[in-house]
């Protein structure tokens, strides 16, 4: 084994009320304290390094996947919407997309799951997903054309 896989000893003080609290939580959930704590600070750790989503990084992304997406899903348009289009995105925030369909395409609810869920793992972040002509009133001002 590593050295960067033995696990450290880390120690914290608690007031007695949270530690009761800590352990009562544990102990419902099945876990030591010990395992909670490491979980917990893992999540910690894993979040506080998450950027917020950039519209142009996210249009790099987009623009570079593009053929896949129109062979794969018959994507004829896709806009960001939203806190990103915005500019407004915050570690965390869903890409919003508003997406536009070739005609004669023929796309099932799992068929928009599993286009969301590609583009989730293509940025590696939360993605909302609704076909242009069902959103409330199409691309928004604030939407940019990414297809």
């Amino acid at each position: 084994m590593s050295s960067a896989n033995i696990p450290a000893v880390l120690s914290v003080r608690l007031p007695a009320p949270a530690r009761g609290r800590l352990k009562a939580a544990a102990a419902a959930r099945g876990e030591t304290v010990q395992v909670l704590v490491g979980s917990l600070v893992e999540r910690f750790l894993a979040e506080d390094g998450r950027r917020a989503p950039e519209l142009a990084r996210v249009l790099g992304a987009l623009r570079a996947a593009g053929p896949g997406l129109r062979a794969r899903w018959g994507v004829r348009g896709l806009w960001v919407a939203g806190a990103v289009a915005r500019g407004a995105a915050e570690p965390g925030s869903a890409v919003e997309f508003e997406c536009d369909f070739e005609p004669g395409a023929r796309v099932s609810l799992v068929g928009l799951a599993s286009l969301r869920a590609e583009l989730s793992r293509l940025l590696g972040a939360p993605v909302a997903l609704a076909e242009r002509d069902r959103a409330d009133d199409g691309p928004g001002g604030e939407a940019v054309r990414a297809l």
